[in-house]
């Protein structure tokens, strides 16, 4: 079910949403698990298992692999700074930070992809939320794509996003399993596999939802901080890797 939520120039709305409906939607999980899995690859095919997929998506050598502590030879943004958030490597991480109120900023790197298995260690050291913006124009951050976002509460939501039409579809919505390490300075590890319509979230190397959705087929990643209840949110990224699928 494909819930539609005005955000008039904020996504504060979106994850007010996710918390209502979390109970709810949780119960997509179940349903999206048991479904058909698309190729992996022209020669491979995990059938009914997104903990397979996970395994084989990540199996190989990364095309990308930062460990997100340098701007010397990392290829993120450092330099992106706005009103409505910024940008930098401090402390042997990559911040991003959305000083705001209820908006969202994310910071991207040069290249577009469609079909990928992106990971990176998350760590929520302020606020509210952080996650990841894909298949995405992220340098227009009210632009269009996807976004996975995971509040430090233990909540997590995937949703479409389009700055044309000024409203963002909210695909699954759900509480967080046991796995996930909740409050703030957590570490955990977040994966987005993306393969054609079809959008894999693992926390901690565990599937926990599966949304579909054919809007959009390439774009940017970008890594996101987002402020809902706070006045704002820091999260700090390393171990950012990316694998691309055919």
């Amino acid at each position: 079910m494909l819930v539609v939520v005005l955000i008039a120039g904020s996504t504060v709305m979106i994850y007010a949403l996710s918390r209502y409906q979390a109970e709810k939607q949780q119960e997509q999980l179940a349903t999206a698990t048991s479904s058909a899995l698309t190729y992996l690859n022209a020669t491979a095919r995990v059938a009914n298992d997104p903990q397979a997929l996970y395994t084989q998506a990540t199996s190989g050598v990364p095309m990308i692999n930062d460990p997100l502590t340098n701007p010397a030879i990392s290829s993120w943004n450092a330099t992106l700074q706005s009103d409505t958030g910024y940008c930098d490597f401090a402390d042997g991480a990559y911040h991003v930070v959305a000083p705001q109120a209820n908006d969202v900023f994310p910071c991207s790197r040069p290249g577009t992809f469609s079909n990928f298995a992106f990971q990176v260690q998350m760590r929520i050291i302020k606020g509210d939320t952080g996650g990841i913006y894909f298949r995405s124009d992220a340098h227009n951050h009210k632009g269009y794509g996807y976004r996975a976002v995971i509040e430090q509460t233990g909540i997590y939501l995937i949703s479409m996003f389009s700055d044309e039409t000024r409203h963002a579809q909210v695909l699954v919505a759900g509480h967080l399993p046991s796995t996930f390490k909740t409050g703030l300075n957590q570490t955990n590890l977040v994966t987005l596999i993306a393969l054609g319509k079809s959008f894999y979230l693992y926390v901690n190397k565990q599937i926990v939802t599966i949304a579909h959705d054919s809007t959009y087929n390439i774009g940017l990643i970008a890594l996101m901080a987002g402020s809902v209840d706070s006045d704002g949110t820091d999260v700090a990224f390393n171990a950012a890797q990316l694998w691309e699928l055919q």
